[in-house]
């Protein structure tokens, strides 16, 4: 009897699992609402218009951007294709590695099969696969180049969004303050970004993750770099 539940279990994971990776391979349908999502689609399109001539990289992110906004499972599976293409072109650079990690923890959290499913073996280890090399890109990102204060706010962000469990939270607090540390003084080198209002938003954006769930608003959303 054991063993025929565990073959059950089996099969229907597989199924699940196969069902999943076909979500995420699905072309995306570019979304028309809200207008800050249909902007990134039209900026995703123009570039998939260029075919082979696109850049893999402003592909990537922009996916990653409309996935992160609407937990869509396809947008989530276009970003890590073109973010492991751009990866193959641009091997060394951190900011790749870094989106590359955070799209993995996008892929896992939007893998689309319901918790309640994950009894069945299969979708929950696709999504552990999806945080494990999440995990792995964002620390050989920040390796690569740690004084880079983007490269810190995807890893942060991202860590700051994983649940608990995985024990990351720590590591996404201590990058959000030292990139709150560099914006109080700031380094030559990367002077200009940390004065940047875009970019001190999107520190305040991923702070709101930090704080404790009765302190967060509705009016303070919490979105990716």
């Amino acid at each position: 009897m054991v063993r025929k539940l565990l073959l059950v279990s089996i099969f229907f994971g597989l199924l699940l699992t196969a069902y999943g990776q076909m979500r995420l391979s699905a072309t995306p349908v570019p979304p028309t609402e809200p207008p800050d999502v249909a902007r990134l689609a039209a900026v995703w399109a123009e570039e998939k218009s260029l075919g082979y001539n696109g850049d893999a990289q402003a592909l990537g992110m922009a996916a990653f951007q409309i996935a992160a906004r609407t937990h869509l499972p396809e947008w989530a599976g276009e970003a890590l294709r073109q973010s492991e293409i751009a990866l193959e072109k641009n091997a060394q650079s951190p900011l790749v590695l870094a989106y590359l990690g955070a799209t993995h923890a996008i892929v896992a959290r939007d893998f689309p099969v319901a918790p309640a499913l994950q009894v069945f073996l299969g979708p929950g280890f696709v999504r552990l696969y999806h945080v494990w090399r999440s995990l792995i890109y964002l620390d050989a990102a920040v390796a690569s180049a740690p004084l880079d204060p983007v490269v810190r706010l995807v890893r942060a962000s991202t860590m700051l969004g994983l649940p608990k469990l995985f024990g990351q939270h720590d590591k996404g607090l201590a990058d959000l303050r030292l990139i709150q540390s560099w914006m109080a003084h700031p380094q030559d080198a990367y002077a200009g970004m940390l004065a940047d209002a875009s970019f001190q938003r999107e520190v305040l954006a991923v702070a709101v993750l930090a704080l404790p769930e009765k302190d967060k608003t509705p009016s303070e959303p919490p979105r990716k770099p």
